[in-house]
C-alpha cells in the first residue's frame, strides 16, 4: 500500500541520515579522505578510482597441490576483522600489503593445473593466473581503447575527422558502437 511505501521512504532517510552523521564523526585517514563527505558522493563518477589496484602490494598464499583433509580452506574472516584492516570510512587508503587468501593456480603450470582441477571439482574457490588470452587483452584494453569503444559518437566517415581522431580510428579501426561509458583508471 501508499502507507506502506512511505513509512518506508520515511525510515530510508532516517537510516541514510544516521550514516551520513557518522561518516562525519569519524577521524577520515587520508588527506585525500579529509573533508566533508558531500565531496564525495557521486562526484568520482567518470574519473575513475583513486586506488590503482594493478600497481598495489599483494602477498599470496603457498599454492596448495593437494586439498586440504579439513576445512581450513577457504579461510573465514569475521567482517570486524576485515574493517579493522580496512575500515569502510578509508576506502580510498587500501592497507599497505593486501592479503590474499584465496588459491591462485598459474594457467602455464600443468602441475598447478591439475590441482586447480580438484578445487573446481570439489567446488572450492580459487583464481588462474598467467592465461596467456587475458595478458592479451590486458595489453589491448587500455583506457584510451576502451575509451574510444565504449565513449565515442558514432563516426561519419563522409565528414572531416581530427587528427588525433583519425589516429585512433586507424589505430583502433572501426567496431559498432556500444551503448554503455567507460571509467578511466
Amino acid at each position: 500500500s501508499s502507507n506502506d511505501n512511505d513509512l518506508y521512504w520515511k525510515h530510508m532517510g532516517k537510516q541514510i541520515q544516521k550514516h551520513q552523521g557518522e561518516f562525519k564523526r569519524n577521524k577520515l585517514t587520508s588527506e585525500k579522505d579529509s573533508g566533508d563527505w558531500e565531496k564525495y558522493v557521486d562526484k568520482d563518477r567518470g574519473i575513475g578510482p583513486i586506488v590503482d589496484y594493478t600497481t598495489h602490494h599483494y602477498t599470496y598464499p603457498k599454492v596448495m597441490m593437494e586439498l586440504p583433509n579439513d576445512s581450513s580452506y577457504p579461510p573465514f574472516e569475521s567482517l570486524g576483522a576485515v574493517i579493522k584492516k580496512w575500515s569502510q570510512f578509508s576506502l580510498n587508503t587500501p592497507p599497505s600489503t593486501i592479503v590474499e587468501t584465496i588459491q591462485h593456480f598459474d594457467f602455464q603450470d600443468p602441475a598447478q593445473m591439475d590441482a586447480a582441477k580438484k578445487f573446481r571439482n570439489s567446488e572450492l574457490p580459487f583464481k588462474v593466473i598467467n592465461v596467456p588470452e587475458l595478458k592479451q587483452a590486458e595489453k589491448k584494453w587500455t583506457d584510451d581503447y576502451l575509451s574510444w569503444h565504449f565513449d565515442r559518437k558514432e563516426i561519419n566517415l563522409s565528414l572531416p575527422m581530427s587528427a588525433s581522431k583519425k589516429k585512433k580510428f586507424e589505430k583502433y579501426g572501426k567496431m559498432p558502437i556500444s551503448h554503455g561509458s567507460c571509467q578511466k583508471s
